[in-house]
């Protein structure tokens, strides 16, 4: 009996890690298909901000880029519709982790920041 429990243990845990890797894969591409266009609404508006407005500004903007994507990676790997409010969540912070990075990497950015 104990056996049992230790094994269904160790297997719930194998598959959540499984499970969670799998959906920040899915999240990955989602965001990476949004990238561009996140970058082409708030490029000119982030150059007057610091980063975590910047952040703020672009989680604003993101989950309603993602929502589209999610859908069209899910049915693109056959993957259950009830992740989608994980992936989008993982798929949100990804793409704003990336547009920060973007944003604080613009040559136009570090021009204005320094003239100011």
């Amino acid at each position: 009996m104990k056996t049992s429990n230790t094994a269904a243990k160790i297997l719930s845990i194998l598959f959540s890690g499984r499970r969670r890797r799998f959906i920040e894969q899915l999240a990955g591409e989602a965001a990476r298909d949004c990238r561009g266009r996140l970058w082409r609404i708030i490029c000119r508006q982030t150059r007057e901000m610091s980063p975590p407005e910047i952040r703020g500004y672009a989680r604003a903007i993101a989950a309603d880029l993602l929502e589209e994507h999610v859908e069209h990676v899910l049915e693109r790997h056959d993957a259950d519709a009830a992740l989608r409010a994980s992936v989008i969540t993982a798929g949100v912070e990804q793409l704003v982790a990336t547009a920060v990075r973007d944003a604080l990497s613009d040559p136009m950015w570090e021009a204005e920041r320094i003239a100011a």
